[in-house]
């Protein structure tokens, strides 16, 4: 085995802080604290401390049974927490139901009123409010021409297509001027031109009426596209609350640098202050004696065609095993020495005719793209 070692910058990361807070000195629209909620013997959301700041557009994400459903209902007040408190522009509305709450909540069915028309579905909360019909004809007309659906105000919901009832959904909670917009999966049912057409004026809706929205979505694309923050949850539990771009560059546990984008894990052991890729692949890396996860993403390995790599590359011979047209780009698999597959993102214009199916070459990528994390 060759032990030359050359020191090495390497990201590592400690456990996260879960209580997510800003720490800007401005109030949360919305303080969750120590939240709990269990369905039988499950625990569906479990110890979340969460901060949302006024204008804030925050994703919660994750898959399918994390809890992140569970969470928006339980601001929304459909769901009561076991344990824990829950504050909106600094009221404590834990026992409070929706109605009382100021928020309002956009579901994937939309949960529109198929007799009515476009124009009384939107105008139906303020209705139900009390409001004069002079001032309910003004705040519908502003929120038609909101979501571009005027010229179809006097129409039947049965009518629409899906992406104009999305939008009729929008303006019917919109209409109730919520200091909190919740938005449960609701692009979900779009195709997805569609969905990326209605992405495109959320984020135009948020900047022009302020606000602050908070949506659950598993499409790790739409979150990140929408969101100035998201909140990354598994099994029950926040793992990451940054931007987008932290999130992604910087993740602080091994489950969100391999749930959020693609990555290459390699699963090793460090032994006083070492870790061995591969025989030759091996780097300093400072912290306790035991097993690590070493991360690093597709789009930062490339192919060494001549020369060496420098000292601040890591490197590793590995066989081609595929290669995968995906229009922006080419995937490559490698497989290497240890049997680990090792896939790489190369833009369209690298010399990918001469790659065959087979052939041994070398990969290398900057050391300080990886990120540690102790297991």
């Amino acid at each position: 085995m060759n032990m030359s070692i050359t020191p090495l910058k390497i990201q590592s990361f400690p456990a996260p802080d879960r209580r997510c807070g800003k720490g800007t000195g401005e109030r949360p629209i919305v303080s969750m604290r120590g939240v709990r909620k269990a369905f039988g013997g499950y625990r569906a959301v479990d110890n979340i401390n969460l901060e949302i700041f006024p204008g804030d557009f925050v994703a919660i994400l994750g898959p399918s049974g994390c809890g992140k459903t569970t969470l928006l209902r339980m601001i929304g007040g459909f769901l009561q927490p076991d344990e824990g408190a829950i504050e909106i522009d600094g009221v404590d509305v834990t026992k409070q139901g929706p109605a009382q709450r100021p928020t309002n909540t956009v579901f994937q069915g939309y949960g529109l009123f198929p007799h009515m028309s476009v124009r009384q579905n939107i105008g139906y909360g303020l209705k139900i409010a009390g409001r004069p019909k002079s001032e309910i004809d003004q705040i519908v007309d502003l929120n038609l021409g909101l979501v571009r659906m005027t010229e179809f105000a006097g129409r039947n919901i049965r009518e629409l297509s899906g992406g104009q009832q999305q939008r009729v959904a929008l303006a019917r909670a919109l209409a109730m001027r919520p200091k909190v917009l919740l938005l449960d999966e609701s692009l979900a049912a779009l195709d997805l031109k569609l969905r990326q057409q209605m992405q495109s004026e959320l984020r135009a809706i948020h900047q022009e009426i302020g606000g602050t929205f908070v949506f659950v979505t598993h499409d790790q694309g739409e979150a990140f596209s929408l969101a100035n923050k998201v909140a990354v949850m598994n099994k029950g539990r926040i793992e990451q609350f940054a931007s987008p771009s932290e999130i992604y560059h910087r993740p602080a546990t091994s489950f969100v640098a391999t749930f959020v984008g693609e990555a290459n894990v390699f699963k090793c052991r460090r032994d006083n202050g070492v870790i061995a890729l591969t025989e030759d692949a091996v780097f300093q890396h400072s912290g306790p004696s035991g097993d690590v996860t070493v991360m690093v993403r597709p789009e930062n390995i490339k192919l060494l065609k001549d020369g060496s790599p420098r000292a601040s590359e890591i490197s590793l011979k590995a066989k081609v095993a595929d290669k995968s047209f995906q229009g922006s780009f080419t995937k490559l698999s490698f497989i290497d020495d240890g049997g680990r597959e090792i896939d790489v993102n190369l833009g369209n214009d690298a010399d990918l005719a001469r790659i065959q199916i087979g052939e041994v070459v070398t990969l290398f990528w900057p050391a300080n793209s990886m990120i540690v994390f102790d297991e």
